[in-house]
């Protein structure tokens, strides 16, 4: 329970990553919204699914690349959700 614990604190929990303001909210949010568009979903659907407007969703696709390059871990974890996606998912 307590190894559970503790890295149940490295994870953003829901909630957060909707509303979320602080910058590992919006990177966490900036890989999901990236990760739906590349799965297929539309920018109108995922702004539903995530209570955002269309030009929020847009905003944060938009923005990948540039939170990407000031951020190394951001940058790792993307490519990784991304080759995940092309090799799993994607078959």
């Amino acid at each position: 329970m307590k190894s559970l614990n503790t890295s149940c604190k490295s994870f953003v929990c829901y909630g957060e990553l909707i509303n979320g303001a602080n910058k590992n909210a919006v990177d966490a949010r900036c890989l999901l919204i990236c990760a739906l568009v590349s799965l297929g979903f539309s920018e109108e659907n995922t702004a539903a699914y995530l209570s955002m407007t269309r030009q929020g969703v847009n905003k944060l696709k938009n923005s990948l690349k540039q939170r990407c390059s000031g951020s190394f871990i951001l940058a790792t974890t993307n490519q990784r959700v991304s080759n995940r996606i092309a090799t799993e998912i994607r078959g």
